[in-house]
């Protein structure tokens, strides 16, 4: 991961989390760096993660000597954007950012092809409602528009790529998971929405943050649980190419 670019991290509860804060122009791991952290649609600073007044953090999160931040048994309460920063490098704009989103267990396994395939997957499963966003005069659609002033566009968020894992003479195959993920943008740019009930306040200010949402998020499902219900069966895409395989040679 490089640093200034935020990496989506879709995490199921229960799991165990490792994030990474290494600069390559730092002088050493263990020179001084901080762990910040602030809830999604939060429009407060980020607070130094052990200045964070909260047993469920307190209690399952541990920074290590070298600056890994580990978090045990993830939760929903545990999502938000953490982000990592260096005395060092603060001039420099280095920052290392995670936005860890809790999302639903759904037992739908994913569609695996080529990238022409996926071409295939994302005219099917997210053109279709990518239309109904724009256009539709059909409940969520509608409202989401009409009294938030946002429209959202499903997107594949991809992972990295796998090892070239050897499949004859030299030749592999890799893969590489995309996540279903929606990106919040704003229908009219001139128009100023004020939500007249918390509910309405906190769909907003999710859907401004400027991150992508997992299509499958706990936050998302409590914040808009209609337009979670129509997007967290849309499976996923595991991408497969073919590679060539690097053989050592052999030590005499």
């Amino acid at each position: 991961m490089l640093p200034n670019t935020p990496k989506i991290v879709d995490v199921l509860p229960g799991t165990v989390v490792h994030l990474w804060c290494h600069f390559c122009d730092g002088k050493e791991d263990y020179f001084p760096k901080l762990w910040f952290y602030k809830p999604r649609g939060d429009k407060k600073q980020a607070e130094i993660l052990s200045d964070v007044e909260n047993n469920d953090f307190s209690t399952k999160i541990v920074i290590t000597p070298v600056h890994i931040l580990n978090i045990y048994d993830f939760n929903e309460n545990n999502s938000g954007i953490y982000s990592c920063r260096s005395p060092e490098t603060m001039q420099k704009g280095n920052i290392f950012t995670y936005i860890l989103e809790g999302i639903l267990s759904v037992e739908i396994s994913p569609k695996v092809g080529t990238f022409n395939q996926w071409q295939e997957y994302n005219r099917n499963y997210l053109d279709t409602i990518n239309k109904k966003f724009i256009i539709s005069e059909e409940e969520p659609f509608k409202s989401l528009r009409r009294d938030l002033n946002k429209t959202l566009k499903l997107t594949t968020i991809w992972e990295n790529w796998g090892e070239c894992k050897e499949i004859g003479r030299q030749k592999g195959v890799r893969k590489r998971l995309g996540r279903c993920h929606l990106q919040p943008s704003v229908v009219n740019s001139t128009l100023e929405i004020k939500p007249l009930d918390v509910a309405s306040n906190t769909a907003l200010s999710y859907f401004t943050d400027g991150y992508y949402i997992p299509c499958r998020s706990l936050q998302l499902n409590k914040t808009a649980p209609k337009i979670s219900q129509i997007l967290r069966n849309i499976p996923d895409f595991e991408e497969e190419e073919t590679c060539n395989v690097i053989k050592r040679g052999r030590s005499k």
